[in-house]
C-alpha cells in the first residue's frame, strides 16, 4: 500500500495539534487536509483518535522512556546471569 506523503502529513498535524490543543495549529491542519480531498468524517476520526490518546494514563510511556535512557550498564548489572525471558521467569524485565 502506497501512502502519499502529504496526507500522512496532514494526519500528523491534526493529531498533534489536537494533542497540544494548539487551536491556529488544528485549524491550518483541517484546512490543509480539506484541501487534499479529506472528508469531515476522516479527519473527524483523526480528531477523535487523538483526543483518546491524549486523555490516556501516560504512566506506561513515563516508565518506558525512563527505561529505554537509563544508562546501559544498570540492566547488565542486575542482570548477571543468562536466561529466556517468559511471563514465568521472574525477573520483571
Amino acid at each position: 500500500m502506497s501512502l502519499d506523503i502529504n496526507f500522512v502529513n496532514c494526519i500528523a498535524r491534526i493529531a498533534a495539534a489536537t494533542a497540544a490543543n494548539a487551536l491556529p495549529a488544528l485549524r491550518d491542519a483541517v484546512n490543509a487536509a480539506k484541501n487534499l480531498g479529506l472528508t469531515k468524517e476522516e479527519i473527524n476520526q483523526i480528531i477523535v483518535a487523538a483526543r483518546e490518546v491524549r486523555e490516556r494514563n501516560n504512566s506506561y510511556t513515563e516508565h518506558l522512556a525512563a527505561q529505554l535512557l537509563r544508562e546501559p550498564g544498570n540492566h547488565a548489572a542486575t542482570h548477571a546471569h543468562q536466561h529466556t525471558h517468559g511471563p514465568n521467569c521472574g525477573c520483571h524485565s
